[in-house]
């Protein structure tokens, strides 16, 4: 809880939600984790972010209606919370088919605890079907945007069909004006 003391935060009783995790070269790392300003969403692609629902210093307001506002609009554009069974709010338009007639989702996919960092098993499907489908989008993308490295060799392909051209042309001219020479 934060404590204000003549209109500052103390800072040295109040700490953010933390979590230990092992960093890359295995040493512990201390992570900071948002508070409720924020919330981890599945987006439209198929990939997990942290939403902000606070429009300024992210201090825990359940029934802020700016939180709610937000929640409502990125519902709208087709996020899902990502620790609750979309079944549990009523999103079955999100559920695959094998899933819609059964109850909403107690546990995680991985048999603990339904949470953020458990997710259910509908959300994992519909994560799998979102990070497919806009896998295609991507590629069809990545496809049109090539890089700078690309677009020069392309161009340096280019270059050298536009050059052998001009020396068959050239060979030709001159085979024809020797033919004309002989003659």
């Amino acid at each position: 809880m934060i404590r204000y003391v003549e209109g500052t935060v103390d800072l040295a009783v109040w700490a953010p939600p933390q979590r230990l995790r092992l960093s890359s070269d295995g040493e512990q790392v201390v992570e900071k984790l948002p508070t409720l300003a924020n919330m981890k969403m599945l987006g439209p692609s198929g990939h997990v972010v942290f939403v902000a629902l606070a429009n300024g210093m992210g201090r825990p307001i359940p029934n802020d209606p700016y939180r709610n506002l937000k929640l409502a609009e990125k519902r709208g554009l087709g996020f899902l919370p990502y620790g609750k069974c979309p079944k549990a709010d009523g999103s079955n338009d999100y559920v695959a088919d094998k899933h819609k007639d059964s109850a909403p989702c107690k546990l995680g996919a991985d048999g603990h605890a339904l949470g953020i960092d458990h997710p259910c098993k509908c959300i994992v499907e519909i994560q799998r079907l979102r990070r497919e489908k806009n896998g295609k989008k991507m590629d069809e993308i990545e496809a049109r945007h090539l890089s700078a490295e690309d677009r020069a060799q392309g161009q340096r392909e280019r270059q050298i069909e536009v050059q052998a051209r001009a020396s068959e042309k050239m060979v030709e001219i001159i085979e024809k004006l020797s033919a004309k020479d002989k003659k």
